[in-house]
């Protein structure tokens, strides 16, 4: 009797979870999928390849690239370069770096967005 009381007021004054957590804001803005940066190949020899698709025209502006070592020094003066296509490629000479561990840190910019992307090569 006791369990049959209980398990009524259970369904009566608890409210499943999900009714609780739903709403609706028309204000939230979608966050779109971010852009598809790749750096290759790991380990590098004398050449760093770096491609940069964007998902629309104009998306970012600027890609700032610097490759930098595990002390946090900069190997190479960082490289900047305009977007102004969806799809980009770079290459950029290593040859005169020593062999070890970097970091690569690509920071692309536009107006009011930014997104970094970093990855740890290592070079023979």
């Amino acid at each position: 009797m006791v369990k049959t009381i209980l398990f009524i007021l259970t369904l009566l004054f608890i409210q499943p979870a999900e009714a609780a957590w739903v709403s609706f804001d028309k204000n939230i803005k979608e966050i779109p999928s971010p852009p598809v940066v790749r750096a290759y190949p790991n380990p590098v020899v004398n050449e760093l390849n770096i491609d940069i698709n964007l998902n629309y025209i104009n998306e970012f502006t600027v890609a700032h690239i610097r490759v930098i070592n595990l002390l946090g020094q900069e190997m190479m003066l960082p490289f900047n370069f305009d977007l102004n296509k969806m799809e980009h490629s770079f290459k950029i000479e290593l040859k005169d770096i020593p062999s070890g561990i970097y970091m690569i840190e690509i920071e692309l910019q536009s107006n009011s967005d930014a997104y970094k992307y970093s990855k740890k090569i290592r070079k023979n």
